[in-house]
């Protein structure tokens, strides 16, 4: 799911466009469309399993961050993406289904903790990216 947020959040930092795979083999290859890169994409940063605190961690090698080493595309459903939008849009003030919480199917709730943390996450690490970027642009 954090990929699928990684790759839904606008200003993410991944240059990926399926567009653009469609007709150029290099990127295809460079973006991880069809085989795993040899250097990580991008990072899942903390690991979504163990926050990064656990000594011993099956997911992340006990690196405390996971590598991406494919397109999000390619691992992200459209189900993902679907979650991710409708979370996106309880920030709105709109529910998925008619009328409130009690009425929401149970999976959603139970889903959406998850979802919003992951997108507050992305939403950090990007801004915090873009204050970087902007103090290396007055120091210069």
């Amino acid at each position: 799911m954090a990929v699928a947020v990684a790759f839904q959040s606008n200003g993410s930092g991944l240059e990926q466009d399926c567009r653009q795979c469609k007709t150029s083999a290099p990127l295809r290859q460079q973006w991880g469309c069809d085989t795993a890169t040899a250097e990580p994409l991008f990072w899942l940063n903390p690991c979504p399993w163990c926050q990064g605190k656990l000594p011993v961690c099956d997911h992340c090698q006990n690196e405390g961050r996971v590598p991406i080493h494919r397109c999000p595309n390619t691992m992200a459903t459209d189900k993902h993406l679907a979650v991710v939008n409708a979370v996106v849009m309880v920030e709105q003030g709109v529910l998925p289904d008619p009328g409130g919480w009690q009425d929401q199917a149970t999976w959603f709730v139970q889903a959406y903790p998850l979802i919003a943390t992951e997108i507050g996450k992305t939403r950090n690490a990007i801004q915090e990216q873009a204050h970087k970027k902007s103090q290396g642009k007055h120091k210069a």
